[in-house]
């Protein structure tokens, strides 16, 4: 089977898209027609180079590197983008800042200059590209210009890549494909606040897709690093540009980015160690150039955090590699193996080997619970009563582990405030801690997402025999939650993911608001007038008020920023509005913030998101 065919632009109403019913590519172009028509350039306006060099293999190195630019097509795209559509532009926050800044303001503004500025070679290449897909609805978009394309390369190492560091800059202009210039412009445009930014990434992303070879014998013909770079960077502008027709797509395109790395989860091999040898290797550009190479392969397979891969320079590396040798850091591995000394402390460890620490316990204590779930399951049916195991099990399981956790408590008065490493751990703490008590599947259902009225009413009783058990431990969750919006809150441009993050912090607090506020114990504190001390879970409260409301203090009462009291009536629509106009001040990933949006206009209206349900949580 053509898998070309298979990750053709497909259905792409954001989400909500089932409110038009559309199918195949009549729901993409009620967005096309939205969206102001780019003039075709005439064929006279495209240089000789750009004419030649349209049928060139994708992959195919530059034959030169220059940093001129493209005058001709800057200026005429220059009257093209100022005959923008202003209900493109999302939200308040970028209605605001383009009424005092115009868009050449913009551009320049977001003109970083992190590496070498995109040469004309390499955005005629892409032009040209993008010229010949002719049937391809994006096309209708407007397509930006030089300027606007080396900005979006400059916003990905601004932001996205502190978050992913596995494609050094230097190796990045050293690279010469324009397809992996294609890759970072399409990541970058989710970050710039132009105009038209929503075009831009659908344009970008759509015209990656297309030049992405999955044909395993044309992939031979290419860079397999380069080519795997530009798979993994496809897979996050898809994963996160709020297109449900996207998530079938990527189960074929994750298939073919695990035979592309494939051949990186090996040692490095012997001409890499030979390389890295300071008695074969005297030049030392050479050797931090084949350290690079021999770390950009391990980094697709595997994530590190280390000032070694930020350095630009050979000869600032060669110092910073002799201090590491001078003064070793104890690693995860090393951590981890039976020789290790009991003395050993995880304050020694790097802040990125504790979240690596924090996760994998994580992921192994979710492990044990589910086994145990499939072992009660086959003794009820033989017969056995297993529902006061199942919960022995749980409970046994935060006894035994909670002091594992604790070792891992991010201190947030020694960590670096530019450390992205110690800001992921800090938001991962606490978005695990909320997801080791409740079930994300279980909050997803209660709130509607592609389930029955009665399966979401299953997922709320659950829920609430749950939080009825342990409420020490539910409003544990609950502050939680305050302080994984009180991280996020603060962060300038949002990673990919922290608008999960930030939802299941609000979905939380939602579900904990409406099932207490049924309970005829809290329904009675409601109406005490006597004055209460506020616990304000997004402001790093009090400790010793925190505890006081945990064990159930009815003087202590939990507030939000925006919200006000928890416990309240209203305060569940209040929680979704505000989680709306938190979204709303942000501008990055515009398609995948509008999205859930979206979900929560519907959700506020007791409207189940997507309620076309192709399966149900109980269906195997």
């Amino acid at each position: 089977m053509d898998l070309a065919n298979l990750l053709a632009w497909g259905p792409s109403d954001p989400l909500n898209d089932v409110l038009n019913k559309g199918t195949g590519l009549n729901s993409l172009d009620s967005i096309c027609q939205q969206f102001t028509v780019p003039p075709e350039p005439s064929p006279d306006s495209q240089s000789p180079m750009a004419r030649s060099t349209a049928g060139r293999d994708p992959l195919k190195p530059l034959p030169t590197v220059t940093v001129a630019f493209h005058e001709s097509d800057q200026s005429s795209s220059h009257e093209r983008h100022e005959q923008s559509n202003p209900a493109v532009s999302s939200p308040m926050s970028s209605t605001l800042s383009l009424a005092s800044y115009g868009e050449d303001d913009i551009v320049i503004a977001e003109n970083l200059f992190h590496v070498s500025a995109v040469p004309v070679e390499t955005y005629e290449k892409i032009h040209s590209f993008y010229e010949t897909q002719t049937g391809a609805c994006f096309k209708r978009l407007a397509f930006p210009d030089i300027d606007r394309l080396n900005c979006f390369v400059q916003l990905y190492f601004e932001h996205f890549h502190p978050q992913m560091p596995f494609l050094h800059p230097n190796l990045f202009e050293n690279d010469g494909s324009w397809v992996l210039v294609l890759a970072v412009a399409a990541i970058g445009s989710q970050y710039t606040r132009m105009v038209m930014r929503e075009q831009y990434a659908i344009v970008l992303s759509g015209l990656l897709r297309e030049a992405i070879p999955l044909d395993a014998v044309k992939a031979l013909q290419y860079n397999v690093m380069t080519l795997a770079q530009c798979t993994l960077l496809l897979n996050f502008s898809l994963l996160f540009n709020g297109y449900r027709g996207n998530i079938l797509n990527l189960q074929f395109l994750r298939t073919w980015l695990a035979v592309l790395i494939r051949p990186f989860l090996k040692s490095p091999n012997e001409r890499d160690l030979a390389l890295l040898d300071l008695t074969k290797v005297v030049n030392v550009q050479s050797r931090w150039h084949a350290w690079l190479q021999a770390e950009a392969r391990s980094r697709l397979a595997y994530s590190f955090f280390n000032e070694l891969w930020s350095i630009r320079d050979a000869h600032d590396w060669e110092l910073h590699l002799k201090y590491v040798h001078d003064n070793p850091v104890h690693s995860l591995q090393e951590l981890l193996s039976s020789s290790c000394r009991t003395e050993f402390s995880l304050e020694k460890l790097s802040e990125f080997s504790k979240l690596t620490l924090l996760l994998g316990l994580f992921v192994g204590e979710k492990q044990f619970v589910n086994a145990s779930q499939f072992s009660s399951r086959y003794l009820d049916s033989r017969g056995y009563s297993s529902a006061s195991l199942n919960s022995q099990t749980k409970s046994s399981t935060y006894r035994t582990l909670d002091s594992r956790y604790k070792l891992l408590v991010p201190n947030i008065n020694l960590v670096s405030s530019n450390s992205v490493s110690s800001h992921n751990l800090i938001i991962y703490y606490h978005l695990t801690s909320i997801l080791r008590y409740t079930s994300l599947r279980n909050i997803y259902a209660y709130t509607g997402w592609l389930v029955t009225r009665a399966e979401s009413t299953a997922a709320g009783n659950r829920l609430s025999l749950l939080m009825k058990s342990d409420q020490e431990r539910a409003r544990t969750c609950v502050v939680h939650a305050g302080a994984l919006i009180r991280e996020i809150r603060g962060v300038s441009s949002p990673a990919c993911y922290h608008y999960l993050s930030f939802l299941m912090a609000f979905l939380y607090l939602r579900v904990y608001v409406r099932l207490q506020t049924s309970t005829p114990n809290q329904a009675s504190l409601q109406n005490q007038p006597s004055p209460c001390r506020l616990v304000r879970i997004d402001r790093d409260p009090d400790e010793a008020l925190v505890k006081q409301w945990i064990v159930g203090d009815p003087h202590c009462r939990p507030y939000l920023t925006g919200v006000g009291l928890l416990l309240e009536p209203g305060v569940s629509t209040r929680l979704i509005k505000e989680c709306q106009r938190m979204l709303g001040s942000h501008d990055a990933w515009p398609h995948f913030r509008n999205g859930i949006s979206s979900c929560l206009d519907q959700l506020a209206g007791e409207v189940n998101p997507l309620t076309d349900i192709p399966y149900s949580w109980d269906s195997p």
